[in-house]
């Protein structure tokens, strides 16, 4: 932990002096779960950013399990506006199916603590697909996250990851996950009760009441500016020419903790490449892709790179005065929707 402390604390000293930073719009501290370390080490790397200045999103990750009244204190001290829990699931069969640390009614504890005690803003992620979930089940688990205040749900469909040790049960029977139809089941069980409560759908998997989407996660899906630290973490700067240079740290703790800077592998996104990744990225959200934005990045309207595929399916993408956004449907089916994209793109390109 402190070779790894120690690496980001270099890291984040390099990307503000290389890259001018004087100040953030958002921070977000995640992607694996900082709420692990010991409370002096988590307060030290909370400290990085210097977040001092009000209007600033500030997100941490925890595990539910993790939380006390000690880990809330160097949060608020260090000016964290949003703490954003991996929940999963309430279900004890399903927790015990996927290895989660903490019994339900442990889990239910920790999370009507984090709700009295915490002033600022509260996320929640949920996956559907699960071994052992139950529609019933999942309603009620999203239901009493609403309750709690939880005004930002992410609702995530399981995916294997091969390798894991879920993957590897699945595959030798001893576990068995949902299948496509048990998973619309869950997505719908999922959904009713988050629309009855006033949640948006503003992107494929999140959901929140109107005013507190994540604005950290927004920049992702415009292709905006954003720079990180950390093993696996990655960066994305626009180049101002159509192009984006892609910062992707390495995911070998101990070659990140030797240079972390030296060990960063940049490339360029560029042409089609760049095209399709803004495309994907956008068509994700609610809001959808606007059309001035690409063509003042990629100097050709979107109709003109993607064709039929974007210009003529109405149940999937829908135009409107800023450009071209995905209806509902679309968001269900974006998958299949966008490899279509790609293949026009691609033959477009080549017959340039």
């Amino acid at each position: 932990m402190d070779a790894w402390l120690a690496a980001v604390k270099r890291h984040v000293a390099w990307l503000k002096e290389h890259f001018k930073v004087s100040s953030w719009n958002t921070v977000y501290v995640g992607g694996g779960t900082p709420s692990a370390l010991p409370n002096d080490m988590l307060a030290e790397l909370l400290a990085l950013p210097g977040v001092r200045n009000t209007g600033v999103e500030f997100t941490l990750e925890a595990n539910p399990d993790d939380i006390d009244d000690a880990f809330l204190e160097t949060a608020t001290r260090a000016g964290v506006t949003r703490i954003s829990v991996g929940v999963q699931s309430l279900e004890d069969d399903a927790r015990t199916a996927v290895a989660r640390r903490g019994s339900s009614d442990d889990i239910k504890t920790a999370l009507e603590r984090l709700s009295r005690s915490w002033n600022g803003e509260l996320s929640a992620d949920m996956i559907y697909g699960l071994p052992r979930q139950t529609e019933s089940g999942l309603a009620a688990d999203i239901a009493y996250l609403a309750g709690l205040g939880f005004d930002h749900l992410s609702v995530y469909e399981l995916t294997l990851a091969e390798g894991t040790s879920l993957a590897d049960a699945v595959r030798d029977g001893t576990a068995k996950v949902a299948g496509s139809d048990d998973r619309a089941r869950l997505w719908d069980a999922a959904v009713r009760p988050l629309r009855d409560r006033g949640y948006e759908r503003y992107e494929v998997s999140n959901w929140a009441v109107p005013g507190r989407e994540c604005r950290h996660n927004q920049m992702y899906w415009s292709m905006g500016d954003w720079l990180a630290a950390g093993p696996s973490a990655s960066g994305n700067l626009y180049n101002g020419d159509g192009t984006f240079l892609r910062m992707d740290n390495t995911w070998n703790d101990a070659a990140y903790a030797a240079d972390p800077v030296a060990s960063c592998s940049e490339s360029v996104v560029s042409g089609k490449d760049a095209w399709i990744e803004t495309l994907m990225m956008a068509m994700r959200t609610k809001k959808g892709l606007d059309s001035d934005t690409f063509v003042g990045r990629f100097g050709r309207p979107p109709e003109d790179v993607f064709g039929p595929a974007l210009t003529e399916r109405p149940d999937v993408f829908q135009k409107d005065s800023h450009g071209w956004k995905p209806t509902e449907r679309g968001m269900d089916v974006l998958n299949s929707a966008l490899v279509a994209c790609m293949m026009e793109a691609d033959r477009r390109e080549g017959s340039t």
